[in-house]
């Protein structure tokens, strides 16, 4: 597959880290909601938009057979500090896709610092 992402399209993703790194709240829960307990913050939701366009999200990617080897990168999160670009595009484009069929797996991936992760390693490219 081939990656497209430009360092102007790392760095204007990078403009999420302070908001990752703060303590800022990320979502809340609403449990009288049925279909979609998880109301994001904008940034979270600012942040997913900016994932589509700059191009992090891999069109045509089969990612609900990629879901076992993203599934490593966020039980041991130091294969993100060495995942090449292809790979980052590949876990942002399975986990936002998955949102919309499991609803909190972003909430999840926040808690679990995940996009955190991902940020850190952009930074180092």
């Amino acid at each position: 597959m081939k990656t497209n992402i430009t360092k102007q399209n790392i760095k204007n993703l990078l403009t999420f880290l302070p908001f990752f790194e703060s303590d800022a709240k990320k979502y809340s829960i609403s449990p009288e909601s049925f279909m979609d307990p998880y109301d994001y913050a904008d940034p979270v939701n600012d942040f997913i938009h900016m994932v589509y366009s700059e191009a992090f999200i891999l069109e045509g990617f089969d990612w609900p057979s990629w879901q076992d080897e993203a599934q490593k990168y966020i039980e041991d999160k130091t294969l993100i500090k060495e995942a090449d670009i292809e790979t980052i595009q590949k876990l942002l484009t399975t986990f936002i896709r998955k949102e919309r069929f499991a609803s909190g797996t972003i909430a999840r991936l926040i808690d679990d610092e995940v996009f955190l992760y991902i940020l850190y390693r952009l930074d180092a490219v």
